[in-house]
């Protein structure tokens, strides 16, 4: 889901096969060069119990607070945690059985989640 047209598949994969009854954690980060608010409108964030808004770990990421801003502006429950795992942990930490956490973004992000989950459990 790195952008706005990825963020759109990613939203209806999250609606049509990922209905449940928990709560959705959305674990979100970008480059800088997209467009935040697009962005978060795509991936459908404001349907999501929180947000933890993060940066992907290359040179050309958006700050983590800058996409917590833009999420803020949109009414999202945010939390702004910059480094990847550090956000799926949180996020990890958040979540009961009947909830589902969601990384989406950057490539960047996908790989560093990836990395971190195998850390974390």
């Amino acid at each position: 889901a790195h952008n706005p047209d990825g963020a759109a598949a990613a939203r209806r994969t999250m609606d049509e096969d990922f209905a449940h009854g928990g709560r959705r954690i959305v674990v979100l980060g970008m480059m800088r060069e997209r467009e935040p608010v697009a962005m978060l409108e795509s991936v459908g964030a404001a349907g999501a119990d929180l947000l933890i808004a993060c940066s992907p770990p290359w040179v050309r990421a958006m700050p983590a607070d800058e996409l917590g801003r833009a999420a803020d502006s949109l009414g999202i429950e945010v939390e702004v945690i910059a480094d990847v795992g550090d956000a799926l942990a949180r996020a990890l930490a958040l979540a009961d059985d009947d909830d589902a956490i969601f990384v989406l973004g950057s490539l960047y992000v996908a790989g560093a989640a990836r990395d971190a989950y195998a850390d974390l459990v």
